[in-house]
C-alpha cells in the first residue's frame, strides 16, 4: 500500500466490505489528513486482510499492487486471456494477462457468471507463485536411479507393462484434470483394460454420498447464486475461510445487512467471530445434531412442512448428550433457522467424509422443513472437492484407493499436490507410472514419469460445484517435451492397439455425465 499514490477514491474500501464481505479497509482521520488504513492502523500483513486481491483490481492509481506482478509491463503489452480457475469446484471466470509466455498475474472477470469479478488467494495468487520444480523431460528407472529418456522408449515401457498385467492395473487421476482427460483415462482402463479399481485423488470423499443420494431426489441441489440473497446461512462441516472462499464472499458482504450466520463444525473457524451462533460439536456427532434440530423445530411448532417425530423429546436429550451443545443453544440454532425467510443450508467435507447417506437424508428433511427446499428455491448445497470434483464422481471415479494384488499403478495427477497418504499406498505397486507436471514425492518413488501441461496449457471442461460445465483456454505454452494429458493416455491407447473415442461428450461417460445433470436440475453451459 503506499499512500501517496492514493486519490482516496475508496473504491478499494467499498470493494473490501460490500463485495468480499472482510471490511478490513477503511478511512481514517477526516479532511486533509484523510488515509486509507487496514483495520486500526496496522500493516497489511498483520491485518485481517484474506489476500483475495480484490483491491488491487480496483485501485484506479496503482496505491495498492501485488509485489508478484508489479513492474512487469503496461496492459497494452500484455495479453488478455479469459478462462475459469481450476483451483476449487466454485469455478470462478478469470483473465489471465500473459507477456512472453509468462503468466503475469490474474485477474477476476467482471463478466463471469458465476464469481461476478471475484476470486481468492488461491485463484489469483497462487498459479502467479508457484516454486515446485517443473518435470521437463521423460524419466525412467534405471539401476535404481531415475534417468532421462526419449518419449519413445518411456511410452513403450509403459505400454509393455501395461500389456503385461492387463488384469492387474490399479488407475488413479487428479479432479484437477479436464473433463476430456477423465472420460478418455476412465474409457482406457476401465473398459479397454477392465481394470476394476479407477478412481480419483479425491477418492469420491466430497462427492460421492451426495451423487447417490441425487439419483433419487431430484434437484435437490440449489446453486451458488442461494448464497446471494440467504436470509440465514448454516455452514456445516465446510470452512470456506481456507477452501472455496469465493462461495463465502457471497454471503459474507451480506453480514452487516442482516444475514445471520450459524457456524457448526468441531474445528475452530475465521468464520466464527462472523456468526451470530456457532456451535463446536463432538466428531462424528453432525446426525444427532441434525435430528434434535428437527426435533426443536417440530415440538415447537415452527415447521414450514408437517413431520411426525413421536421421539422428539428424546431426540432433543440424544442430540445434547452427544454433541456437547447445550439445550438452549440446540433451541437458538433451530428457531433462528426455522424463522427465516430464505435459509440455505451449506455443507462440505465434515458432513460427506463420512459417507454417511442418512446423514445427508436427514439433512435434506432438515431443509425442507425449514423452508430451504421448497417447489420453488433449492437452498440446500455442497461444497465439493477441486476443479473437476463432481465430474469424477458422475464418471464413478469415487471409490477408496487401495491395493489389492493389482501390480501396476497408473497415476495421473497432473499438476496436482499429492497427499502423503497417496504416495504411501501407490508405492507399494511392483510398476509405478506417474504423468505429472511437477516433482513430488510420488515422482520420486516412479518407475516411469510421463511430463505434462499444467492448467494453463491446455484446453478443456471443468463442471463445477452446481453443474455449470465451463470451457478453459490455454493461456500459455508448455515446454518442448512437455505432452498434454489426453495426448500420453490417446498414445498409450494407440500403443497397445486401442482407440479412445475423440468427443467426450458423445462418448458412453461422457452422455452419462450431461444426463446425470440434467437429471438433477443443472444448468450446463458449452
Amino acid at each position: 500500500m503506499d499512500n501517496n499514490r492514493c486519490i482516496l477514491c475508496r473504491r478499494c474500501v467499498r470493494a473490501c466490505g460490500e463485495m468480499v464481505g472482510n471490511f478490513t479497509l477503511s478511512v481514517a482521520e477526516r479532511g486533509a489528513a484523510s488515509i486509507i488504513v487496514a483495520d486500526t492502523d496496522v500493516p497489511l500483513g498483520e491485518s485481517t486482510c484474506i489476500k483475495c486481491g480484490t483491491c488491487v483490481q480496483v485501485c484506479p492509481t496503482g496505491a495498492l499492487i501485488d509485489r508478484v506482478s508489479a513492474y512487469q509491463g503496461h496492459d497494452e503489452s500484455l495479453e488478455e486471456i479469459k478462462s475459469v480457475c481450476a483451483g476449487c469446484s466454485v469455478g470462478c471466470s478469470i483473465k489471465i494477462m500473459v507477456r512472453n509466455n509468462r503468466i503475469v498475474r490474474i485477474e477476476g472477470d467482471w463478466e463471469g457468471a458465476v464469481n461476478h469479478g471475484l476470486l481468492c488467494e488461491h485463484g489469483r495468487y497462487d498459479p502467479v507463485t508457484e516454486s515446485r520444480k517443473r518435470i521437463t523431460a521423460p524419466q525412467m528407472r534405471k539401476n535404481g536411479k531415475l534417468e532421462i529418456v526419449s518419449w519413445d522408449e518411456a511410452m513403450s515401457a509403459v505400454a509393455s507393462q501395461l500389456m503385461e498385467n492387463k488384469n492387474e492395473i490399479a488407475a488413479i487421476a487428479s479432479t484437477r484434470l479436464s473433463v476430456e482427460t477423465l472420460t478418455a483415462f476412465k474409457e482406457l482402463f476401465a473398459e479397454k483394460f477392465q481394470s476394476k479399481h479407477v478412481t480419483s485423488v479425491e477418492e469420491g470423499v466430497p462427492t460421492e454420498v451426495v451423487t447417490r443420494f441425487a439419483q433419487t431426489h431430484e434437484g435437490f441441489e440449489g446453486k451458488l447464486d442461494v448464497l446471494r440473497n440467504a436470509d440465514t446461512v448454516m455452514c456445516i462441516g465446510a470452512n470456506i475461510h481456507h477452501s472455496h472462499m469465493v462461495a463465502g464472499f457471497m454471503f459474507k458482504r451480506n453480514l452487516s445487512k442482516g444475514t445471520r450466520l450459524i457456524t457448526i463444525d468441531p474445528e475452530s473457524s475465521e468464520l466464527d467471530y462472523m456468526a451470530n451462533i456457532s456451535l463446536k460439536t463432538q466428531p462424528g456427532s453432525d446426525l444427532a445434531l441434525i435430528r434434535g434440530l428437527q426435533a426443536v423445530i417440530v415440538q415447537e411448532g415452527l415447521g414450514r412442512t408437517p413431520l411426525s417425530l413421536p421421539d422428539a423429546g428424546q431426540l432433543i436429550e440424544k442430540a445434547v448428550s452427544a454433541t456437547g451443545v447445550s439445550l438452549e443453544e440446540l433451541k437458538q440454532t433451530a428457531e433462528l433457522l426455522a424463522r427465516s425467510i430464505s435459509p440455505v443450508i451449506l455443507f462440505g467435507k465434515g458432513i460427506t467424509a463420512q459417507r454417511d447417506e442418512s446423514l445427508i437424508e436427514e439433512l435434506h428433511r432438515l431443509a425442507v422443513l425449514v423452508g430451504a427446499v421448497d417447489s420453488e428455491r433449492h437452498g440446500l448445497l455442497s461444497i465439493k472437492g477441486e476443479s473437476n470434483s463432481l465430474a469424477a464422481t458422475l464418471l464413478g471415479m469415487d471409490t477408496t484407493f487401495e491395493l489389492n494384488g493389482q501390480k501396476v499403478v497408473y497415476a495421473a495427477v497432473g499438476d496436482d499436490y499429492v497427499s502423503r497418504s497417496l504416495t504411501e499406498r501407490a508405492s507399494k505397486a511392483s510398476y509405478l507410472v506417474v504423468q505429472a507436471s511437477y516433482e513430488s514425492k510420488l515422482t520420486e518413488q516412479a518407475h516411469v514419469i510421463l511430463p505434462v501441461t499444467i492448467w494453463a496449457e491446455q484446453e478443456g471442461h471443468h463442471i463445477n460445484l452446481d453443474g455449470r460445465i465451463q470451457t478453459t483456454h490455454k493461456a500459455i505454452t508448455a515446454p518442448e517435451h512437455v505432452r498434454e494429458n489426453i495426448t500420453v493416455l490417446n498414445e498409450i491407447a494407440l500403443r497397445t492397439n486401442m482407440t479412445l473415442k475423440s468427443d467426450w461428450q458423445k462418448s458412453h461417460s461422457g452422455a452419462q455425465i450431461k444426463r446425470d445433470i440434467e437429471l438433477k436440475g443443472k444448468e450446463s453451459i458449452l
